[in-house]
């Protein structure tokens, strides 16, 4: 039996991680939150660096969207997003554009977050040894506080079912636009199963994060994606409008430029074992 624990992300040398970072991966809800994060484009004073991350040891992933002018898409995409002339990023995009197998979720998740937790580690030492004070505290004034920001659709209860909610770990602090959303319930069931074991590493390693998520339901069929189009409007309103993907915006009709590569649907995470927040 192979060993999955074995299981490992990797950038190519010199790449920098922001100090915020957002996450989003292919929901059950028709994977709104990687239909998100790969349909950001630069404002005009900004630009955005795609980095392919390359995973390591025994476990098999395929992107599960083509996107417009990518003719090879990467199955887990860093995109960082830089204001201006800066040479370190002020956010740090991860899409997941992956479904992930149940068995090796648990893997995939544990190395993600050690790649975080890396990565930054290198760019704090980075900061002390080659930026003034002033510098940094005026590029940490101009984005969130939260270390990790994970975005998603989730299917919600009935009381839950209008607007964004939010849920906060380890003390991590949310922007004004965040901390005014309506908390979710400790007794939400989590019916996704990317998402619970997400939320169960970051809970259980003490990960400053977040959670912000609209709801969402299955969409019908893989083959149209419109009947799910409001919801990832609305969380790409909520994240934007909160300051999270800094100086990057989300296009519309690159997200309709968006298609399913397979039909990946039957095996999305969404209706499994149920998890309480």
């Amino acid at each position: 039996m192979s060993n999955n624990s074995s299981v490992s992300l990797h950038a190519p040398d010199g790449t920098i991680l922001a100090h915020q970072v957002v996450l989003a991966f292919c929901d059950g809800c028709g994977g709104i939150g990687s239909r998100l994060l790969s349909s950001l484009r630069a404002l005009p004073d900004a630009r955005v660096e795609d980095i392919p991350l390359q995973l390591q040891g025994p476990i098999e992933v395929k992107p599960a969207f083509d996107c417009p002018g990518d003719s090879k898409p990467s199955p887990v995409l860093l995109r960082n997003i830089y204001d201006g002339t800066s040479t370190a990023p002020t956010v740090s995009a991860i899409c997941l554009n992956c479904v992930v197998p149940e068995n090796q979720q648990a893997y995939l998740v544990a190395a993600l977050l050690a790649f975080v937790h890396r990565h930054h580690h290198q760019h704090q030492q980075q900061q002390q040894q080659q930026q003034q004070q002033q510098q940094q505290q005026a590029r940490e004034s101009q984005c969130p506080s939260t270390m990790l920001a994970v975005v998603a659709a989730m299917i919600m209860p009935s009381a839950l079912r209008k607007g964004a909610h939010v849920l906060q770990y380890s003390g991590a602090s949310l922007p004004p636009q965040l901390s005014s959303l309506p908390r979710i319930p400790p007794t939400t069931k989590v019916q996704d199963g990317m998402l619970a074991m997400l939320l169960h590493a970051i809970n259980t390693t003490g990960q400053p994060a977040a959670l912000i998520a609209v709801p969402g339901h299955k969409p019908g069929v893989m083959s149209s994606l419109s009947d799910s189009a409001d919801t990832l409007h609305e969380l790409a309103h909520v994240v934007g409008g909160a300051g999270l993907l800094s100086k990057a915006t989300f296009d519309a009709h690159v997200a309709e430029g968006l298609k399913p590569t397979h039909n990946w649907f039957n095996s999305a995470p969404g209706g499994g074992e149920l998890m309480y927040l």
